[in-house]
């Protein structure tokens, strides 16, 4: 992502430079309420079109990689091999992880 991008300056600003995935949805609604005013003033918005789109891509690839993740200790705890103890530490991870890439309207 662009170091110049508006909502990973804003993720950067909230979370002490050390953004996470909330700062990035934070930064997202943040731009959001910057297009709903230029609009509202009939104002252009197509200058930060761009960083909404690299920050969507980006917060996409992330979601699916904790998805993957997810589905990586699902088939852990489901897996004859693993034993009892382990399996429901398993089950505990994958629903956590499954629960990140939930987004609540």
């Amino acid at each position: 992502m662009k170091a110049d991008n508006f909502v990973l300056v804003t993720a950067m600003q909230t979370s002490a430079n050390n953004p996470k995935f909330n700062d990035f949805l934070g930064g997202i609604e943040l731009l959001d309420t910057v297009f709903q005013q230029r609009i509202n003033l009939a104002l252009p918005v197509e200058e930060h079109t761009d960083d909404l789109q690299e920050a969507l891509t980006y917060l996409r690839q992330h979601g699916n990689q904790v998805a993957a993740l997810a589905s990586k200790y699902q088939k852990l705890a489901l897996s004859n091999q693993t034993p009892p103890m382990l399996q429901k530490a398993y089950v505990e991870i994958a629903t956590k992880l499954f629960d990140l890439t939930k987004v609540n309207p």
